[in-house]
């Protein structure tokens, strides 16, 4: 379910909108929704990094599934915060999910 906000932009940040939607062909709520994507991965990529959030947790506030946030954070150069317990934990996880 969506739900509508509205907002106000600056010039910069209007131009911003404008060039990409006529870049690439789209509506400017399209555009929006492109811009606050790849900054909400950029936000759970630095919590990430700074150890403020989980992979997990990290993946679910970029909106992207842990495999392709991991993709994600190897593109920037993010090395994986995974301990030895997380993977252990992790394969007890696959291990019961196997035997159901």
């Amino acid at each position: 379910m969506s739900e509508v906000v509205s907002m106000r932009f600056d010039k910069s940040r209007a131009g911003v909108v404008d060039f990409l939607a006529k870049k690439e062909g789209l509506q400017k709520a399209k555009a929006i929704r492109l811009i606050f994507d790849a900054g909400r991965t950029t936000v759970a990529a630095n919590l990430y990094k700074e150890k403020k959030l989980s992979l997990e947790k990290a993946a679910k506030t970029a909106g992207l599934g842990i495999s392709e946030f991991m993709d994600e954070l190897a593109k920037r150069g993010i090395n994986a915060n995974v301990s030895l317990e997380d993977f252990e934990e992790s394969l007890k996880t696959v291990k019961a999910l196997a035997k159901k």
